[in-house]
């Protein structure tokens, strides 16, 4: 029962995911991660991470302020759903530096190639960009 849950589970969490994308006519594997890791450039930034749900108006946002050269990661969140919970995919990151009005959006589905556990960025100047993983 276990195993077969744990599929089934993962099968609907996808079907429902998919269900709430932008474009629902695209067919294929899912893109999207779990989780970021946002390393600060030159100056501080208030870094806010929004997580999507199976519902909208469900999601929810985390916001960490981070000082010249920090690192933090946005850990997985899970919606629960009584007996069982799904993954909560990453929908946007926004940076904001005191110093500029504007702040700097970057969506991760479009860093993705599959599912990914952690996506690691860094800002410099208001811009995200992927750093190199190893």
């Amino acid at each position: 029962f276990g195993h077969d849950f744990y599929v089934f589970a993962c099968i609907l969490q996808s079907v429902m995911m998919k269900s709430s994308d932008s474009n629902p006519s695209s067919m294929g594997p899912p893109k999207y991660t779990r989780s970021v890791t946002v390393t600060a450039g030159d100056e501080p930034i208030t870094i806010t991470v929004r997580y999507g749900a199976d519902k909208k108006g469900d999601e929810i946002e985390e916001v960490k302020e981070l000082g010249e050269g920090e690192t933090h990661t946005f850990e997985e969140k899970f919606q629960d759903k009584g007996s069982w919970k799904i993954i909560r995919r990453v929908l946007s990151i926004k940076g904001q530096v005191e110093r500029m009005a504007r702040y700097s959006r970057r969506l991760p589905k479009n860093d993705c190639t599959g599912v990914h556990k952690t996506l690691p960025y860094t800002v410099k100047d208001g811009k995200f960009s992927m750093k190199l993983r190893n």
